[in-house]
């Protein structure tokens, strides 16, 4: 299964917001699926997940830019994370939670579904405070996912 399969697979499954104009954003529970379906990926593509904030009851849809993460897959003997630059103005929740790219070896699905699954736990625990305090729209936002 190449990495476009798994994504029209998992934006077509139930529960993913879709919206008029073509957008697709896909829930926590899904995304943990893609890193089930990720095991059996044929293609070594680099992944970029972008987070979102969406007010489902009044409309509302914030990119989590800084949330972003990027899986590369690469010839390389052991995996590594690349921080966040020391001298960052992020809020805490970011820096001390997630990491903003992981580098895997091509042959280890393995471990890079476990990299996605850790990354999607933790966003789950994250209250996003800084994110939904400056707009009330954002108070009672969901998480979604975009895959690109």
């Amino acid at each position: 299964m190449t990495l476009n399969a798994i994504n029209k697979e998992i934006e077509s499954a139930d529960g993913n917001l879709h919206t008029a104009y073509g957008g697709i954003y896909i829930t926590s529970e899904n995304m943990k699926s893609c890193a089930t379906l990720l095991t059996s990926c044929e293609d070594n593509q680099e992944i970029l997940i972008t987070p979102y904030l969406i007010n489902l009851e009044e409309g509302g849809t914030y990119e989590l830019l800084y949330y972003q993460f990027v899986i590369e897959l690469l010839d390389v003997p052991q995996s590594y994370f690349l921080d966040f630059h020391p001298q960052n103005a992020l809020p805490k929740e970011i820096v001390d939670n997630i990491k903003p790219k992981a580098v895997i070896p091509n042959g280890d699905k393995a471990l890079l579904a476990n990299v996605l699954l850790e990354y999607l736990a933790k966003m789950d625990a994250m209250s996003f405070e800084a994110d939904r305090n400056a707009n009330e729209r954002l108070k009672n936002a969901k998480l979604f996912y975009q895959i690109f």
